[in-house]
């Protein structure tokens, strides 16, 4: 996965119109019928990637309910926010 590519994955799949470096988030991936083998290595990626475009703050979690959603939520003042 290239830069451009997670760039375009994030922009499509979740409306995100920015993510501010400094900031935490937490990142909800959906990983599917992904092999248990796999998913480390998906979400490692994801992570390495997110930290090389300067994000370092942030939480990604796992899910599997059979729908695709990449989602962010941003902690601000102690409260949770959805990043649209």
């Amino acid at each position: 996965m290239t830069k451009e590519d997670l760039i375009k994955a994030l922009t499509e799949a979740a409306e995100v119109r920015e993510l501010t470096k400094g900031h935490s988030y937490i990142i909800q991936v959906e990983v599917g019928e992904m092999p248990k083998e796999h998913i480390m290595e998906y979400l490692t990626r994801l992570a390495n990637k997110l930290q090389d475009l300067g994000l370092a703050d942030f939480l990604i979690t796992p899910t599997s309910n059979g729908q695709g959603v990449l989602k962010f939520f941003e902690i601000k003042d102690r409260k949770l926010f959805e990043v649209e």
